[in-house]
């Protein structure tokens, strides 16, 4: 009785392998086939975020200096897009220009991809894994985040004339020559009267 039971359990676990060597890769194809189109939006999305940075105008310092300027003597609120264009205007065009090329590199890989995919029957392994898009977006933002998240120059805030009037140095006033005092005649004094001359 125990050899009967052990010979059908070993059949059993034998036929269920069997059926998972050939269940598996059915249910991959199908895992995948629900969750690509999902996915391909995403890396498509994470491209566009970053060319979207990458277009943003880069300022001199003291051009965004000017533009803080304005801001604080202004008193319209800063538009969304006008924040996101200053948060990048401190990184250089060579950074930016190189975000775009690695940006269309991996766009063309993945449009390669997705082509031959949709060329395959649902009933053939894909040749774009989820995972590898999930690799190419690391890629993408492993290499755009250094290039992108640079922290902005400090600038030195401007002196005020005050300041820069009290910083200067006073001119040095010279003593006035010392003067010797002249004794003044006194004022209730008069004058000595003259002689008179006798005419004989």
């Amino acid at each position: 009785m125990k050899m009967a039971l052990m010979f059908k359990k070993s059949e059993y676990i034998r036929q269920v392998e069997a059926m998972k060597k050939l269940g598996d890769p059915i249910a991959m194809r199908a895992a995948e086939f629900k969750k690509r189109p999902g996915l391909i939006a995403e890396v498509e999305n994470n491209l566009r975020n970053w060319r979207g940075a990458a277009s943003t105008p880069t300022l001199t310092p003291e051009q965004e200096q000017q533009y803080n300027d304005q801001k604080a003597n202004s008193k319209e609120k800063e538009t969304d897009r006008k924040a996101f264009e200053m948060r990048y205007s401190h990184i250089s065009q060579s950074d930016k220009e190189a975000v775009n090329k690695k940006c269309a590199e991996v766009e063309t890989r993945l449009r390669d991809l997705v082509s031959q995919q949709q060329q395959l029957p649902k009933t053939a392994n894909p040749v774009l894994l989820c995972q590898m898009m999930r690799d190419m977006m690391n890629e993408v933002n492993n290499h755009c985040k250094p290039l992108m998240n640079k922290p902005k120059p400090k600038v030195q805030p401007k002196k005020k004339e005050n300041q820069k009037n009290a910083e200067t140095p006073e001119a040095k006033t010279e003593p006035a020559p010392e003067t010797k005092d002249v004794p003044m005649p006194d004022a209730d004094a008069s004058p000595t009267p003259e002689k008179d001359i006798e005419n004989d």
